[in-house]
């Protein structure tokens, strides 16, 4: 197990490109074969450049890599939000979690956690009243990161294919 206190983290910078990339592709490996119908085969096209592109120009877009003795063991990409009130709900700003990648070889080290925590800091400090993040059925690995980490199922949406 890794110890938080010796994890630093850093904001992503446009020179990172090829190590999103890379831990992007790793992840998209386990969706892609959970669910071939769903999820593409990663890769750098004009989908992946417009992602970097709005990641590196939307001031309320962040990703947030973690570094273990100099090498990048994971991010989180996240987005803070004002969400209107509506006739259903009340305004709420919000810090959604839209991906959260630990390498290969650091899983289960500890490194999601500390991710979120660095997260819940800046939700936290942003005056965010609600910090969410969904997953895949299939992914029981997240499912038991996001639950250790103190988050709870609030609604579900089931598909059906046809």
């Amino acid at each position: 197990m890794i110890h938080e206190k010796d994890i630093s983290f850093r904001a992503a910078r446009p020179e990172d490109s090829d190590i999103i990339f890379e831990l992007f592709e790793q992840v998209q490996n386990i969706h892609l074969a959970a669910e071939p119908k769903i999820f593409k085969p990663p890769l750098w096209d004009n989908h992946f450049q417009m992602f970097l592109d709005d990641l590196f120009n939307d001031d309320e877009q962040f990703l947030i890599f973690a570094e273990f003795e100099g090498r990048i063991c994971g991010y989180v990409q996240f987005t803070i939000k004002l969400k209107s009130e509506s006739i259903f709900q009340y305004q709420q700003k919000r810090v959604d979690i839209g991906q959260l990648v630990v390498a290969n070889g650091f899983r289960k080290s500890g490194i999601g956690t500390y991710l979120i925590n660095h997260v819940k800091r800046f939700a936290r400090n942003s005056g965010a009243e609600i910090l969410a993040i969904d997953y895949w059925s299939f992914n029981k690995a997240s499912e038991h990161c996001f639950t250790k980490a103190g988050f709870e199922t609030k609604y579900l949406v089931m598909q059906q294919d046809m």
